[in-house]
C-alpha cells in the first residue's frame, strides 16, 4: 500500500479504515508514521484503536514509547493502555521506575495490577515478597494466580496451600482454571496432584489449564491421564490432550493419537494430530518404525501421509521399500504419493550426504 493511501487512511472517521492503516504501519515498520502514531495514541477517541496504535508506537520505536509512557501513565484512563506502559516499563529493566509503579499494585483494573507485579519482578525489585504477599487474597483470579507464581520463584512454599484452597474450595470456574494454569508455571513434582486433582473437575476451562500444565511439567507418568481426555465431549479439551501428549513427547502416547485420528475428519483436529504424530516421531525414532510402516496401509489418507512424514524424519534405507510400493500404485490417492516421494526424497538425500 502506497505512502499517500496510509495517510489517508490514518485520517479516517471510519474506525475500520483507521485500524488497517496501522496495521499497514506496524508491518511496514517505517519510522517516518511516528507522529502520526502518536497523535492516534493521544488524540483518537476511540479506545482499541489508541491501544493498536500504542502498540504499533512501540514497535517503531521502543525508547521513545517508554519515555512516552512515563510521561502519560499517571494521567491514562483507558485500562488497557495503563497495561501496556506498565509493561513497557518492566521490559525496559530501569530500576529507577520501581516506585513510579508500584501504586499501581492498587489499580482498580485486575490486569493492570497483574502486570505491575509481573513489571516489579521483572526489574528486580528488593521488596517484592513483602509487596506481593498482601495480594495473595486479591479477589481476582488473574492477580492471584501471578502473585502465587511469583512468590513461587522466591521460596514462599505457602503459595502451594493457597492454590489447593482455589482448586478444592472456589466456586468460580475461572479461578480454579487460573490455579491450574499457575500450577503448570510452577512446575515440579510437588504439583503433580492437584494437576490430577484439577483433572476431576467438571468444567472444560479448568480442565483444558491442567492438561496444559501437565505438559509442561513433561511428566511421562501423566500420559495414561491425558490419553483419557482425547475423547472428551468437549473440542477443546480433547485438542488440549492432542497438543500436550506431543509435547510430552512417548511412545505410549502413538497408538491412541493414531486411533483417534482414524475416527475424526475435521481439519483442525487432524491438523493437531498430525504435529503431536510428527513430533512423537522425531522423538521416538527408530522404535517405531515397524508401527509406522503398517499405518501406510490404513484406510485414511490422512494417516498414510502422517507415516510417510514420520518416515522421513526417522530416516532410515530400509523403510525405502515400503516407500516405494506406496509411490508406485497406480490406485494410490495423489497426495499420498507426494508425501511418499518427498520422504523418499529426504531419506535419499540424507543418506548420499
Amino acid at each position: 500500500m502506497d505512502r499517500e493511501n496510509i495517510l489517508q487512511m490514518l485520517a479516517s472517521e471510519n474506525n475500520d479504515v483507521c485500524r488497517k492503516a496501522i496495521k499497514e504501519v506496524a508491518i511496514a515498520n517505517d519510522i517516518s508514521y511516528l507522529l502520526l502514531i502518536y497523535r492516534l495514541v493521544r488524540k483518537h477517541t476511540d479506545k482499541w484503536i489508541k491501544v493498536e496504535a500504542f502498540e504499533t508506537f512501540v514497535k517503531l520505536s521502543s525508547k521513545k514509547a517508554f519515555y512516552f509512557s512515563i510521561d502519560n501513565l499517571e494521567i491514562e484512563k483507558y485500562k488497557e493502555i495503563r497495561a501496556w506502559f506498565i509493561c513497557s516499563i518492566g521490559e525496559s529493566g530501569k530500576k529507577e521506575y520501581l516506585p513510579l509503579i508500584q501504586p499501581f499494585l492498587s489499580d482498580e483494573d485486575p490486569r493492570v495490577r497483574s502486570d505491575t507485579a509481573e513489571a516489579l519482578e521483572a526489574l528486580g525489585d528488593p521488596d517484592l515478597e513483602g509487596k506481593l504477599l498482601p495480594m495473595i487474597e486479591d479477589s481476582n483470579h488473574r492477580v492471584k494466580t501471578t502473585v502465587c507464581k511469583l512468590l513461587w520463584k522466591y521460596g514462599a512454599f505457602r503459595v502451594i496451600g493457597i492454590l489447593k484452597k482455589m482448586i478444592t474450595q472456589e466456586p468460580n470456574k475461572w479461578h480454579r482454571a487460573s490455579a491450574a494454569f499457575a500450577l503448570g508455571e510452577i512446575g515440579g513434582f510437588q504439583v503433580l496432584d492437584l494437576l490430577y486433582l484439577s483433572l476431576k473437575d467438571k468444567e472444560p476451562e479448568v480442565l483444558r489449564n491442567a492438561i496444559k500444565s501437565l505438559a509442561k511439567c513433561g511428566e511421562i507418568s501423566s500420559i495414561p491421564e491425558i490419553i483419557n481426555f482425547l475423547y472428551h465431549p468437549d473440542s477443546s479439551v480433547r485438542l488440549a490432550a492432542i497438543e500436550a501428549l506431543g509435547i510430552v513427547k512417548d511412545e505410549e502416547s502413538f497408538k491412541p493419537l493414531i486411533k483417534l485420528m482414524e475416527t475424526v475428519n475435521d481439519s483442525e483436529t487432524i491438523d493437531k494430530l498430525q504435529k503431536s504424530l510428527v513430533s512423537i516421531g522425531e522423538f521416538v525414532g527408530s522404535k517405531l518404525v515397524g508401527q509406522v510402516v503398517v499405518y501406510l496401509k490404513s484406510q485414511k489418507n490422512t494417516i498414510r501421509i502422517v507415516a510417510c512424514i514420520i518416515l522421513s524424519i526417522i530416516g532410515e534405507r530400509n523403510v525405502c521399500t515400503f516407500l516405494e510400493k506406496v509411490t508406485n500404485d497406480i490406485k494410490e490417492e495423489e497426495e499420498v504419493v507426494g508425501a511418499a516421494q518427498n520422504a523418499l526424497d529426504k531419506i535419499n538425500e540424507r543418506i548420499s550426504s
